[in-house]
């Protein structure tokens, strides 16, 4: 799942935290326009499978969602 970190009403790292509470094993990949180092911090905490900050690099996302769908797959 490919999520951006500031959504209405529900941050990304939120979605990410009930997810994992509700016992779902999707991957989230996070992405930003407004990167600090808490926010960092807080993605890597809540096992996110990546975090990307805007503009993404396009060939480095779609490494992240081969590596993100093969842990799945295991």
């Amino acid at each position: 799942m490919i999520v951006d970190i500031r959504l209405e009403g529900k941050s990304g790292l939120e979605l990410q935290d009930d997810l994992s509470a509700a016992g779902s094993n999707l991957h989230m990949i996070l992405i930003t326009g407004y990167d600090t180092p808490k926010t960092r911090d807080q993605a890597k905490k809540s096992g996110a499978a990546g975090y990307f900050r805007k503009p993404i690099d396009d060939r480095a996302l779609l490494d992240s969602i081969q590596w993100a769908l093969a842990k799945q797959n295991h």
